[in-house]
């Protein structure tokens, strides 16, 4: 049967998905591997994936690349999702993946994340004629998207990812003030008024 993989790069982690399909019914799980590189530590506090980040990240991405050979894999993607898209310099992460590790990495935008993960929704459940939210949280971002059937009728991505929201409102060394979970909950409600007007 062949063999496909698909590669997130995400902004808490990276993982390589590996499976065997004949049909969109008929796959076989093959691998699956994760690498906890955090590419949104720095770049949601300076706008800049820091160094050490892309150089594990590069690590993860020879490695995958090796699974992926070991297993017989056809064909692949690859794609950075918030971390990568909001950095200044994500073209020397893409730029590095290609060379070192021979990766093509798309750094794709929310509404393509969002895509993706109704892809996946709608292939592993039924949701036939009901109304369904699907929500999904990451790293940087969090992408709604509404759907009747398995027809999406709306989709936004909002920065409250978990690593964007740990490192920008709270302290690693104590327990939350009183004003840092009111700046949360604002910034919270701020994003989710601006998507219930789109």
């Amino acid at each position: 049967m062949p063999r496909f993989a698909a590669i997130d790069v995400g902004s808490n982690a990276l993982r390589l998905r590996v499976i065997e399909a004949n049909s969109p019914t008929d796959v076989r799980d093959v691998a699956a591997e994760r690498a906890p590189v955090r590419l949104g530590h720095d770049v949601f506090l300076t706008g800049r994936l820091a160094p050490t980040a892309v150089i594990e990240a590069v690590d993860a991405l020879r490695r995958f690349r090796d699974v992926m050979r070991g297993a017989g894999v056809e064909s692949y993607r690859a794609v950075a999702t918030s971390a990568v898209r909001e950095s200044q310099n994500a073209d020397v992460l893409v730029e590095r993946a290609a060379r070192e590790a021979g990766i093509k990495l798309d750094v794709i935008e929310g509404v393509e994340e969002a895509r993706l993960v109704l892809v996946a929704v709608t292939h592993a459940l039924k949701i036939e004629s009901r109304r369904a939210l699907l929500i999904d949280i990451g790293g940087g971002s969090v992408e709604f998207t509404l759907l009747t059937g398995n027809a999406p009728r709306a989709s936004v991505s909002l920065p409250m990812g978990t690593v964007r929201l740990h490192e920008a409102f709270l302290d690693a060394e104590g327990p939350v003030t009183p004003e840092r979970k009111d700046l949360l909950v604002e910034y919270i409600e701020h994003f989710l008024a601006e998507a219930q007007d789109t």
